[in-house]
């Protein structure tokens, strides 16, 4: 049963001789061949879509009568029910502030939403029977459903977004291919890496303009009062220790403030436990990915923070695009990714090597510099009835034995 008939009043469920279930309710009859569901409605040519109860017949022809408030209806062809094809879907409009946005097209940053009109080839009956769903890959990963077939959608962060457009037809519960185009935002001038330079070379001037009057001021003090030169002494070694202690909580911060685009650590977590669930209900291997850079310590230590961050963000954007539609993949914690894949049969070898290359196949372009990045990744499948912690602590050993062997390597965890 799909969850929205849970919702319905059923007045009968029968079976007809070739298997197929046929459930009566107050919004018509739901049919079900085995492998798809198919809704007959007053706007298919039902009588009324308030169904009498047990009022169901099968005739020696194959052919069904079903009895509603306002009298009986004659299917004569129920195999007609499921000839109709899939949905499709044409997307109309997709601007913003007036003015169409192409595939490919680089935009830049502002405030004005996003419009979108979308249409279907198809003629329906009945229009509450379909709905649209979309999403901006790069930004977010769970659809947005809407009956309206004009979407006005606020406006999005400096990225690279592919928009993802579906139909939905709730009688056949079945979805239409996507449309899909991929564009970017540029983003502001006072975020560009040549603002973010000078913001820190201004910064860098206030603070030694500081430092320096400080040191003057003091000087003076220890000429005017000669006798508190220990006691100031001591003061100034406090306050040196206190700015150092200052300086090191914002460079760990700085450190953890790289905005990847991937799920963060609680929801890679809840990503992982519902596919956990999903593995078993479906009896359908699942493989669990710990990726860690290498030397990742390094480059933020010779080059700063903030080409780290850029590092971060880079291989995160080379990793999401060499997944399939299925996978995620979720920063756990640093320079450590955790990448789920559902239905990954064992042992897969090219598939996890791609995810290898993927981030150390070329050197990556971060400002002017080309910086060299490889990964280790530990694999562990997921065995029935074990927890997530204990899956994690699998892969985890499989990645430290990644590290341990050289590193730039893919070590699998015996299933």
């Amino acid at each position: 049963m799909q969850p929205e008939q849970r919702e319905l009043q059923i007045y009968l469920i029968r079976r007809t001789h070739n298997g197929w279930i046929w459930m009566g309710h107050n919004q018509g009859v739901d049919v079900y061949d085995g492998r798809r569901w198919s809704r007959l409605s007053q706007s298919q040519g039902l009588l009324w879509d308030d169904i009498s109860e047990s009022a169901f017949f099968e005739d020696h022809d194959g052919s069904v009568w079903i009895g509603t408030s306002k009298g009986a209806s004659h299917v004569l062809d129920p195999q007609r029910l499921f000839q109709a094809g899939a949905p499709r879907v044409t997307l109309t409009e997709f601007s913003r502030g007036g003015h169409p946005i192409a595939a490919g097209a680089r935009l830049p940053w502002n405030q004005e939403s996003l419009h979108i009109e979308a249409g279907s080839p198809d003629l329906y009956d009945d229009r509450n029977r379909v709905s649209l769903r979309y999403r901006f890959e790069g930004a977010q990963t769970r659809w947005i459903h809407t009956p309206n077939f004009e979407i006005e959608h606020p406006p999005l962060a400096p990225g690279e977004y592919t928009l993802e457009l579906q139909l939905l037809d709730a009688y056949r519960h079945s979805v239409s291919a996507p449309v899909r185009v991929a564009f970017s935002v540029e983003p502001a001038w006072w975020r560009s890496k040549s603002m973010q330079a000078l913001y820190v070379l201004l910064c860098g001037g206030l603070a030694i303009a500081a430092m320096h009057w400080r040191e003057r001021h003091l000087r003076q003090r220890e000429r005017q009062l000669a006798e508190l030169v220990a006691l100031r002494t001591q003061e100034l070694e406090h306050d040196k220790r206190e700015l150092e202690i200052a300086r090191a909580a914002l460079a760990v911060k700085a450190s953890h403030d790289s905005l990847t685009g991937l799920l963060n650590r609680a929801g890679i977590l809840d990503a992982l436990a519902a596919q956990m669930r999903h593995s078993v209900a479906e009896q359908q291997p699942l493989a669990v990915a710990m990726i860690d850079l290498d030397h990742f310590k390094r480059i933020n230590d010779t080059h700063g923070h903030l080409i780290g961050d850029a590092v971060l963000t880079k291989v995160a954007q080379r990793l999401n695009t060499n997944l399939r539609e299925s996978d995620l993949i979720g920063r756990y914690g640093g320079e450590e990714l955790l990448g789920v894949l559902p239905g990954l049969p064992i042992p897969s070898h090219e598939r996890l090597q791609g995810l290898r290359v993927a981030v150390s196949g070329h050197p990556l372009r971060v400002g002017k510099q080309s910086l060299a990045v490889t990964a280790s990744i530990g694999v562990a499948w997921y065995r029935p009835g074990e927890t997530l912690q204990q899956l994690l602590a699998r892969a985890d050993q499989a990645l430290y034995r990644a590290k341990h062997l050289g590193r730039n390597r893919v070590e699998l965890q015996q299933p």
